[in-house]
């Protein structure tokens, strides 16, 4: 689970496929399912994604 929020947080990504060893789409996991097994955890994650989105952007949020 701290693999895929890493993912997450790195890629300014709240969704990653899931695969399994072909390498073949078998679902989705998404940063709500892990604000749902973890809340805190998922929070910390929703920040930095959030704040990687906005400095790419160039603005305090999804309004400027």
């Amino acid at each position: 689970m701290l693999s895929a929020a890493e993912k997450m947080a790195s890629s300014r990504s709240r969704r990653l496929v899931v695969v399994n060893d072909d390498r073949r789409a078998i679902g989705v996991l998404a940063l709500a399912d892990i604000a749902r097994v973890y809340p805190d955890f998922g929070a910390f994650v929703l920040a930095s994604v959030a704040d990687q989105t906005r400095n790419a952007a160039g603005t305090q949020g999804w309004l400027g």
